[in-house]
């Protein structure tokens, strides 16, 4: 559906509904008192200065490396599906900020691999260029993408659109599906990957929605409670929910000591 072309501002509004998260804990808070303004501070850092690296490689071996922008940026927008991910993205730019190399070193030869070519499934792929986006989402996320955190690189699949016309299913595809089946709905609220304001504008035809807001849960949230399953299990069940939020516990996001 054309809403699952994320739009860069609420990249943005999912920090700071994550900088809220880790004001709840005082440790968190002392060390990401702005997260945002951490994040640009580094990202200028590297666009004017890249940081030189030698990444200790899945095998084993360390591999010269140097450390961009985009990079920390990319590995950002794939961090940000889930809590225990972005503690670990936080501590990153933590220490690009303090200049201090040791855990990019020993983190990012997970995440990189360098001198390997660029590969992509041809499934996917298609499936991707023949979902496209309108021309107005496309031409919004153009705008906010200048100034957002994490700029498009959140939106892989928004540089497909256009290569291959024949393909792309037009913009009846992209309808918002209408239906009075009933329907349940999970939400995190710091799942960055899937907004809940996109969500939502997804299941705005369906009339038989339950939609369920699980606070502190990431993009897989289906294991995240019991609560979650007893939920799924009323639904089914077609017995009443009687509440609309389920809340779980934040992971400590204070770093490493």
């Amino acid at each position: 559906l054309n809403q699952t072309i994320k739009m860069p501002h609420r990249t943005d509004a999912y920090f700071d509904r994550l900088q809220q998260a880790v004001n709840t804990q005082p440790e968190a808070n002392q060390a990401y008192p702005n997260i945002k303004g951490l994040m640009r501070r580094v990202h200028r850092k590297l666009e004017s200065n890249p940081m030189s690296l030698k990444l200790k490689m899945r095998d084993g071996t360390r591999a010269d490396y140097l450390l961009e922008r985009h990079d920390i940026q990319r590995l950002a927008s794939g961090a940000v599906s889930d809590p225990s991910w972005v503690k670990m993205l936080l501590g990153l730019y933590l220490a690009i900020d303090a200049d201090f190399k040791a855990p990019l070193e020993d983190t990012l030869g997970h995440f990189i691999d360098i001198g390997e070519p660029i590969s992509m499934r041809a499934m996917s792929t298609a499936m991707d260029i023949a979902s496209g986006m309108t021309e107005v989402r496309k031409q919004r996320i153009g705008e906010q993408a200048k100034t957002a955190l994490l700029r498009d690189y959140l939106n892989f699949t928004y540089h497909y659109d256009g290569i291959a016309p024949d393909l792309d299913l037009g913009d009846t595809f992209r309808t918002k599906p209408v239906s009075d089946l009933p329907v349940l709905l999970f939400s995190g609220t710091l799942d960055g990957r899937t907004y809940i304001e996109s969500q939502l504008e997804a299941v705005e035809g369906l009339s038989n929605l339950t939609a369920i807001t699980v606070k502190n849960a990431g993009h897989n949230l289906y294991m995240s409670s019991p609560d979650v399953q007893k939920t799924i299990n009323r639904f089914m069940e077609n017995k009443p929910i009687g509440y609309q939020t389920i809340i779980i516990d934040l992971p400590d996001m204070a770093p490493p000591k």
